[in-house]
């Protein structure tokens, strides 16, 4: 307010907790009165609205020096100007730096709540306020965390994935990955972040030689994702019967040892489709 006395748009983005251009941490309160400020209809910002007492001889809270390259870098990609926005997703890794910059800042948010309320005790209340709305315990750690993960993909989903593991005598794996279960439920709408999350996370937990179950709840299905497809998927892709893709499977050795969550079997997407195509071959010959 010192430099210019108005009210910046970024500022009523709610995850952002700073300014980006002071680093100085943001209130909406009077700092004489504890009066919480309305900014519309002012006709001054430099004042109070009830104590009439200056806002701008107030010693503002900053943030640590290690958190502000990172948090400004991130509060970038909410940047009025194209050019700054642009700049911010050319430096991210695929496949963020093909999204737009909305997208990209929406998973910085996601990403910062839910790796930090899985490894922090009892702040699972976390993901639920800021679901609803509610951004008053979302800080600039947060906004940090999420965008050093999305710099780091991967590699930083690859390290997270052993610290979130929540039950490793289950093969469901909406029960199995905490807080990124959510993103495995076909209630919510599908997200780009939802869906590179369906897509990466199933691969690294066969790389460690857990076993899944799929789900037909999953938003697309990870089993497709991953080269399986289930016992109904293929009877509704090749018509049909179940007894008849069950013995295909077997004698085309293309049958996993895991299993759907409803206990049928999960096949070799590719080996079954060979398998198909060589039978129907065989029965039109004769």
């Amino acid at each position: 307010l010192s430099k210019a006395s108005y009210q910046r748009a970024q500022w009523m983005l709610r995850p952002l907790s700073s300014c980006v251009e002071s680093m100085e941490l943001l209130t909406s309160t009077c700092p004489h009165c504890n009066w919480k400020q309305v900014w519309r209809y002012r006709s001054s910002m430099k004042r109070c609205a009830k104590c009439r007492e200056s806002l701008l001889d107030v010693a503002a809270g900053r943030l640590a020096p290690h958190l502000v390259k990172c948090a400004k870098q991130a509060a970038m990609l909410v940047d009025p100007r194209s050019e700054v926005r642009r700049r911010v997703l050319d430096s991210l890794p695929d496949p963020f730096r093909s999204w737009s910059a909305g997208e990209v800042f929406a998973a910085v948010v996601e990403l910062g709540v839910v790796t930090e309320a899985s490894t922090s005790r009892g702040n699972g209340g976390l993901i639920k306020k800021v679901g609803s709305g509610d951004f008053s315990d979302f800080t600039c750690e947060h906004r940090v965390g999420g965008f050093e993960f999305v710099s780091a993909w991967p590699r930083s989903l690859r390290e997270y994935i052993p610290k979130t593991l929540t039950r490793k005598n289950t093969c469901d794996l909406r029960k199995m990955v905490g807080n990124l279960s959510k993103y495995f439920y076909a209630g919510d709408a599908p997200t780009k972040l939802g869906d590179l999350i369906c897509r990466d996370v199933p691969p690294l937990l066969r790389e460690s030689d857990i076993p899944l179950n799929g789900s037909r709840g999953y938003p697309p299905s990870w089993v497709t994702k991953v080269g399986l497809v289930s016992q109904n998927e293929a009877v509704a892709e090749f018509k049909i019967d179940k007894r008849t893709i069950r013995k295909l499977g077997a004698i085309g050795r293309c049958i996993r040892s895991d299993r759907c969550w409803d206990g049928t079997p999960l096949y070799d997407g590719q080996q079954l489709r060979a398998s198909i195509a060589a039978w129907r071959s065989a029965v039109k010959r004769f």
